[in-house]
């Protein structure tokens, strides 16, 4: 399996976007969308990623999106505060003339 392919995975098990990835694997937004059109990343990028990717296996091996508390916070630590979600208040009507 190419490690684009692994990544992909990760992103659809995941439910993650491939910006937030990027950023949180290696600190760049658009390293997976770099990676789709060819990119060829150092070794230790690949380094830092494969880190990142054992790591989170590691914490949770049946990951699954349960509760608001996703693969990421589980690695790093957070996983017993719970995200919250914030709505947006809808629109209110200006004052009509």
């Amino acid at each position: 399996m190419s490690l684009l392919d692994r990544i992909e995975k990760h992103l659809k098990q995941n439910h993650i976007s491939a910006t937030r990835f990027g950023r949180r694997a290696v600190g760049d937004p658009r390293f997976v969308l770099d990676l789709r059109m060819g990119r060829r990343p150092r070794r230790r990028t690949i380094e830092r990623l494969e880190a990142y990717l054992k790591s989170i296996e590691a914490a949770a091996p049946d990951c699954i999106l349960k509760n608001a508390v996703c693969a990421h916070k589980v690695a790093r630590g957070d996983a017993l505060r719970p995200a919250t979600v914030s709505r947006r208040s809808a629109r209110q009507p200006g004052p009509t003339e």
